[in-house]
């Protein structure tokens, strides 16, 4: 049997008689050869079944050979891969056939994740969306994990295209999977569920979700991927610095389905809704205004108290996540101390900048629809990490810019601690 020929570790071994068993063997076949005269003359010898497995043993080697030199000449390049830092090069002439085929699924997938960013790029959302899917599924399976990280993160940058600039396919999209947090959805059921439209425009369907909640797991699964390698120390950073920011300026816009108003142009628009987006089909109506969840009566759960309560520990909670994710930034422990030093910097220019707050309800009196919570003794303890970090550095101007920034944090560090319901408060 052939398979009794195959050792445990998946090569051939061929066994070979020793000289007393080829002398017995040889004696036998004589005897039998000289009791059993074939009828042409010609003596028919005993069948050697140790020589036809090893016949067969070769034919099999030499094809396995064939197939893997053919894969060999089929690799690509290294030089034409997509290469990343934690790619490590290897002897492409001592790969198996296994190893070559896994390396063919993962360029696959990166490539599928390329393509999904030239998507992006492009403006379409809804085909991004669909490639990053596609290539974080592919990824996965290949076990390929700063591409499946980032193919994570593609995802969600799909849906923030989708919610801020649209395009084909995306308002659809967005009320499939998206509605109001099922704290307002429950109050609304509530409040507004004795008459029958009320019924209609109030019901709570489990199956969707939040998009700030959709995007947050997203990325805190692609950071918890990033976070395991040093050499990854400052994508992980960067990944957590726009995490911030997202919570900062736009998760209040898309947790109440403002469907393009996030496309502001710019920080220096603090009144988003002058910018809004129009729906593509009537050119005239924003897209938000087009959503099932826009007809529940928000200015009626406020009058009866059930809205603001609900928004308060929201935004709570909201100010603690934005605190939290930039203290995991600067604690960081693979960065040097000048990215040390950048990164406590920009978490306090977001510090300083606020955490934008949309309101639910539109009144005339409202000049703006949305406000800023500061946090300016914040920014100031973050300011203090970057004049400790850029003192360590031997850069020329290190000693001039660590002085700077500890002139700011003495002026951000006020006398008296914020008070709530301040202009400042948090």
């Amino acid at each position: 049997d052939v398979a009794n020929l195959v050792s445990p570790n998946g090569t051939f071994d061929i066994p070979t008689a020793s000289e007393s068993e080829k002398d017995e063997t040889g004696e036998e076949a004589n005897q039998m050869n000289d009791q059993n005269p074939s009828p042409h003359g010609q003596n028919k010898g005993k069948i050697n079944w140790r020589n036809m497995a090893a016949n067969a043993v070769k034919a099999l080697n030499k094809n396995h050979n064939t197939l893997v030199d053919d894969a060999h000449e089929s690799l690509p390049p290294i030089e034409n891969e997509l290469q990343t830092i934690i790619d490590t090069t290897f002897d492409e002439t001592r790969l198996t056939a296994k190893d070559i085929a896994n390396i063919f699924r993962r360029n696959e997938a990166r490539r599928f994740k390329h393509s999904a960013d030239l998507a992006l790029m492009a403006g379409s959302a809804m085909d991004a969306y669909d490639r990053f899917a596609r290539a974080a599924e592919l990824l996965k399976r290949a076990y390929d994990p700063l591409w499946y990280a980032a193919s994570l993160e593609g995802i969600a940058t799909s849906f923030v295209a989708m919610a801020d600039t649209g395009g084909h396919g995306a308002d659809q999209y967005l009320e499939k999977n998206f509605q109001y947090p099922k704290q307002v959805m429950y109050a609304a059921t509530s409040v507004l569920g004795s008459s029958e439209e009320g019924k209609e425009t109030s019901k709570v369907d489990r199956s969707k979700t939040t998009m700030p909640a959709a995007i947050c797991a997203l990325l805190e699964e692609s950071s918890s991927i990033l976070s395991r390698n040093v050499k990854l120390a400052s994508i992980y950073s960067e990944l957590l610095l726009k995490m911030a920011w997202y919570i900062s300026e736009l998760e209040g816009l898309h947790l109440r389905c403002l469907w393009g108003v996030g496309f502001s142009g710019g920080d220096d628009h603090d009144d988003a809704e002058g910018h809004a987006m129009t729906a593509a089909i009537s050119g005239e109506q924003y897209r938000w205004k087009m959503t099932s969840v826009s007809k529940i009566d928000l200015e009626e759960l406020q009058k009866r108290g059930k809205l603001d309560p609900i928004l308060c520990t929201y935004t709570t909670e909201q100010c603690l996540r934005f605190s939290d994710i930039m203290h995991r930034c600067v604690s960081n422990g693979g960065l040097d101390a000048f990215s040390r030093a950048c990164v406590a910097a920009r978490c306090a220019k977001l510090c300083l900048f606020g955490v934008k707050v949309p309101s639910w309800v539109f009144t005339t009196s409202k000049k703006k629809s949305s406000e800023r919570l500061r946090l300016p003794r914040k920014a100031a303890f973050f300011t203090v990490i970057a004049a400790e970090s850029m003192s360590q550095c031997k850069l020329p101007d290190a000693r001039i810019s660590s002085a700077g920034y500890w002139a700011a944090a003495t002026h951000l560090y006020a006398h008296n601690g914020n008070k709530i319901g301040g202009k400042n408060s948090y």
